[in-house]
């Protein structure tokens, strides 16, 4: 997870055809071209340099979201929890990942990861608006080329070790609805009525759920 985090801090930095700032002033003065959109997207997926002061820049900066993270104690009882209840699996690790792995990941590291990790088959793209289906899909394929097609490495992974719900011993834990479960919505509009409330927050006779302000009075 720690590399996934690190790759989305380093993949503006620059690549062969272009370089941070003009990256950040096309995407910027983007107008109405998909095709440059799904261009920058290929460019910066397979074509990235991951120059070695950015990445040490970008650890420092991670580095400190972690002690930000550490300090608030919401951030760290739910971190906690979900380590718990996915134990010892990589959905139940913490996305920023342990300190000593942001120390020593590479730029190796980084390409090794999008070569594994990136492949065709396990890859949706995804556009939004006026645009042209047909348009889209040949698009990636005209410019999506330097992925892998085979996707054994991680699926095989995937299921010879499937993530498995446990209780949680650091916060009451339990087990939710998936986004495809007809149960989703009702108890989502649940946990609304119920609201939330800790000692340290400054809401409390003004939240909008009244077993929330009564928690509040009595604590």
């Amino acid at each position: 997870m720690e590399q996934l985090h690190f790759l989305e801090h380093m993949i503006f930095k620059g690549t062969r055809r272009r370089t941070s700032q003009s990256l950040e002033e096309e995407i910027e003065n983007w107008s109405k071209d998909i095709a440059v959109a799904v261009d920058v997207l290929a460019d910066i997926l397979q074509n990235s340099r991951f120059p070695e002061h950015a990445i040490k820049r970008e650890r420092g900066v991670i580095l400190r979201e972690m002690e930000e993270v550490q300090g608030q104690m919401e951030e760290v009882i739910f971190e906690l929890s979900s380590c718990s209840c996915i134990y010892k699996h990589p959905l139940g690790d913490t996305i920023l990942g342990p300190e000593e792995n942001i120390q020593a990941i590479s730029r190796v590291d980084l390409q090794k990861y999008i070569f594994k990790s990136l492949c065709r088959p396990r890859m949706v793209v995804s556009a939004a608006g006026a645009i042209k289906h047909d348009e889209v899909v040949n698009l990636v394929h005209r410019l999506f080329t330097k992925f892998s097609r085979d996707p054994t490495n991680r699926l095989i992974s995937f299921r010879a070790k499937p993530a498995t719900f446990t209780a949680s011993h650091v916060a009451v834990a339990l087990k939710g609805a998936a986004w495809t479960d007809a149960n989703s919505i009702p108890l989502m509009v649940i946990q609304t009525l119920l609201g939330s409330w800790n000692k340290s927050a400054g809401v409390g006779n003004c939240s909008g759920s009244e077993l929330a302000r009564r928690i509040s009075q009595k604590a």
